[in-house]
């Protein structure tokens, strides 16, 4: 059974290919429904013109229905469930059609897996493997979890290990399946619940053994397991952290075997990954040797030499393990000239690259200023942050926004390295866009909070722009406005409205409305609240004869009545009451 690695190679196509004639008769003899799927799947392996032309012609549902036959024999099963498996090899659309029928084939191959014929399991196994690494969100895995024969089965089948490699050698078949099947496990893990549940089947010691084995394929596919089962969950990693094999801890087997440098450097990246995960979850305290071999592993392998899906990948794993730590920023930014090398990563122009940039210089700069002007002397980097915010795809304007969340924290920043009004015009236009992510309009208001502040440069272009309007729409709007986004839309107003002029006073209250107001001074939220004090707070400090006559003449008794009830309320906090003082 062999990867398909598809080419986009020119084919004449046969309009009465009497192999799919073959699969849509009825009365057509076994032998010769095998050779006619066994003839469809060696075209389509390797040639991206033949997975098209079989998916235009309904190949997929043809095939299923090969599957479905009551009388059908072992060995066009296997031939059947590779061909289904071949096209998650090729392009997008091919991947497409066949995840389109996914409700159908998934369930009809973890039926396969659980056949007592190992030819039908590790034929199922191949094509699961294909199918799941494309790791698409949309794509079911509940099947896996629901049905009470298959995750004992895909364990079972990784037991076979035993810590006999020679028995491999004579049986690679199954050794692929002992792959296969710990790869399946790791790409459909992806919830807390299900990490529970791996857990509780005891996959940590039914893959210990691959991890303490002498090959390498088996070390690598049981660490991404391993990571998958830990990602940003405590009780998964301190199940991790206190798992033994052969009188050694799992993660001092990761540590000191697996992370050290004799090994293949995707080994290592994977090892520092679960050693990363351990660690924030708060299931292990590394120690300062191991942690410096982490932050190592993960900044040498950003550097040239190494393929773009590693370097994203250490890029993005090194931002996660350093975000919370001011100390292991300071140590990261020092290791292997890592801002230089970043810098690399946006001249190179991939997105991956790009992206993972971003988040690994937004985790850089965090705390520390030095840190920050150093970021700011890369070249170009404020028209990259244009680039990424202009792109269609919130997964592009994410990691830029945090980047700029970081860096425009600091005073010097944004007088300098973001100084530029094109910035804030791109994040102005997020903000204007409602069909933005939710996650995008939380991160984009933030910056913007940033932007308005006193001594920004950006302000008064922004208030020119009309970002009091969109602040406003977004602190007032009902329709499930993220409460973040409401919170910090009235920051910005408050930002905004700091020892301003008359005039932008005015077109504050005047956009708002009394009304407005007085419902943000209605609002449950404490935050809410807070902010929406201070905002009033600075709107009615030393308010002008224009202000109180035309935009609160005859509500200022009902203001006040607002007002009174926010500081008799019995919870209210210390910093609430703050908000309405005079500074």
């Amino acid at each position: 059974m062999l990867d398909d690695e598809t080419m986009d190679v020119a084919e004449s196509d046969d309009p009465g290919d009497k192999d799919l004639l073959c699969l849509a008769a009825t009365d057509v003899d076994r032998e010769t429904l095998y050779e006619s799927v066994t003839s469809i799947k060696n075209k389509a392996i390797g040639s991206n013109p033949k997975k098209t032309m079989y998916i235009e012609r309904d190949i997929i549902t043809r095939l299923e229905q090969v599957l479905l036959r009551p009388d059908i024999e072992n060995r066009l099963v296997v031939e059947t469930v590779i061909a289904l498996g071949t096209f998650a090899f090729g392009n997008e659309s091919h991947v497409n059609a066949l995840l389109e029928r996914g409700h159908v084939i998934i369930p009809l191959l973890l039926k396969g897996l659980c056949d007592v014929e190992m030819s039908v399991v590790g034929a199922c196994l191949h094509s699961l493997n294909a199918i799941y690494q494309n790791e698409r969100k949309g794509l079911p895995v509940h099947w896996i979890y629901e049905n009470p024969d298959v995750l004992p089965t895909l364990l079972d089948i990784v037991k076979r290990k035993d810590g006999d490699d020679r028995h491999f050698r004579r049986r690679r078949e199954t050794f692929r399946m002992v792959e296969h099947a710990v790869n399946v496990l790791t790409f459909t893990c992806r919830s807390p619940d299900h990490q529970v549940t791996l857990v509780a089947y005891g996959i940590i010691d039914v893959i210990a053994p691959l991890l303490a084995s002498s090959h390498e394929r088996f070390q690598l596919a049981s660490l991404k397991c391993l990571a998958s089962i830990a990602t940003f969950n405590q009780e998964t990693s301190s199940a991790i952290a206190q798992s033994f094999y052969c009188c050694r801890s799992i993660h001092d087997i990761v540590a000191n075997d697996l992370l050290s440098r004799g090994k293949d450097e995707m080994i290592q990246l994977w090892a520092a990954k679960c050693l990363s995960y351990l660690s924030r979850t708060g299931a292990l305290q590394l120690s300062e040797k191991i942690t410096i071999n982490v932050i190592d592993t993960f900044a040498r392998i950003c550097m040239p030499g190494h393929s773009k899906g590693m370097k994203a990948e250490a890029a993005t794993s090194l931002a996660y393990f350093i975000e919370d730590s001011p100390d292991l920023q300071q140590m990261a930014s020092t290791c292997q000239g890592l801002i230089k090398v970043i810098a690399k990563f946006f001249a190179d122009g991939d997105v991956k690259l790009k992206r993972s940039g971003f988040l690994l210089l937004s985790s850089l700069a965090t705390r520390h200023e030095h840190i920050r002007r150093k970021i700011s002397d890369i070249a170009g980097l404020s028209e990259h942050l244009c680039a990424s915010l202009e792109e269609s795809r919130f997964q592009s304007q994410l990691p830029a926004l945090k980047c700029l969340l970081t860096l425009s924290r600091s005073v010097k920043q944004l007088r300098s390295g973001l100084k530029s009004p094109d910035i804030a015009r791109k994040v102005l236009a997020l903000l204007s866009n409602k069909d933005d992510d939710e996650s995008v309009l939380s991160l984009a208001s933030a910056v913007m909070c940033n932007f308005l502040l006193e001594f920004s440069p950006s302000k008064q272009e922004m208030h020119r722009e009309g970002i009091i309007n969109v602040l406003v729409k977004l602190a007032t709007c009902n329709d499930h406005v993220d409460a973040a986004v409401k919170i910090n839309a009235i920051w910005g107003l408050m930002n905004m409205s700091y020892e301003s002029s008359e005039q932008v006073r005015l077109d504050i209250i005047s956009a708002l409305g009394v009304d407005g107001l007085l419902g943000l001074l209605q609002n449950s939220n404490k935050i809410v609240l807070a902010k929406s004090l201070g905002l009033t707070r600075n709107l009615l400090t030393d308010p002008t004869e224009e202000m109180l006559s035309q935009e609160l003449k005859g509500r200022e008794e009902d203001l006040m009545k607002v007002l009174m009830l926010c500081l008799k309320r019995t919870k209210m906090m210390m910093g609430l009451q703050q908000q309405t003082s005079p500074s």
